[in-house]
């Protein structure tokens, strides 16, 4: 990702689920890109389990990861998270510039 830092936010509550939210690129889907930017978002989709690529209201690009924590212990859903970050990161090594070039 060339040092690119993005906004990431870890979402836990009382529930079984947790979240891990990625914003790759801020209000990036124009009406010029969108056909192709959907197309990657959907064929990424297809090809990688774990996550999940969609547009938000705004046209923002999300990653989101979702993981099942049910009556996990504090320490065993940080080792979880942790995990789940190596994957994303090496993801987004993987793919970064290839969605980067898609939007612009």
């Amino acid at each position: 990702m060339d040092g690119q830092e993005l906004p990431l936010l870890v979402l836990l509550d009382r529930s079984i689920f947790s979240m891990i939210r990625v914003q790759i690129s801020p209000k990036c889907k124009t009406e010029e890109n969108e056909l192709a930017v959907l197309k990657l978002a959907n064929d990424l989709n297809l090809k990688y389990k774990p996550f999940k690529l969609y547009f938000d209201g705004e046209g923002s690009l999300i990653l989101d990861i979702c993981m099942i924590t049910p009556d996990e212990k504090a320490e065993e859903i940080g080792d979880m998270v942790y995990g789940m970050f190596n994957v994303m990161i090496t993801f987004l090594n993987e793919n970064y510039r290839t969605m980067m070039k898609t939007i612009w």
